[in-house]
């Protein structure tokens, strides 16, 4: 691989990346504090919330915002 090839191959993983981030996704709570996305478990370290009241088994809307923090959105009901 020369080096036009890795230059590429950096900025493609770099695109494919960053289109995990700023995406909404579904989570469920698995206690006041932490948040199951999918097999991905968070904890308190990696997630900030607005002041909303959150328990176990709750539903949210929650993005990525870097590779280490997670934004809870919103708790989310059935109708």
């Amino acid at each position: 691989m020369n080096g036009y090839e890795k230059l590429i191959h950096i900025i493609r993983q770099e695109a494919k990346r960053n289109q995990e981030i700023y995406k909404i996704k579904r989570g469920t709570m698995t206690s006041t504090k932490s948040c199951a996305v999918g097999e991905l478990e968070l904890d308190e370290d990696d997630l900030i919330k607005a002041d909303i009241e959150l328990k176990k088994g709750d539903e949210v809307l929650i993005v990525k915002l870097s590779e280490d923090t997670w934004a809870i959105l919103c708790k989310v009901v059935n109708v």
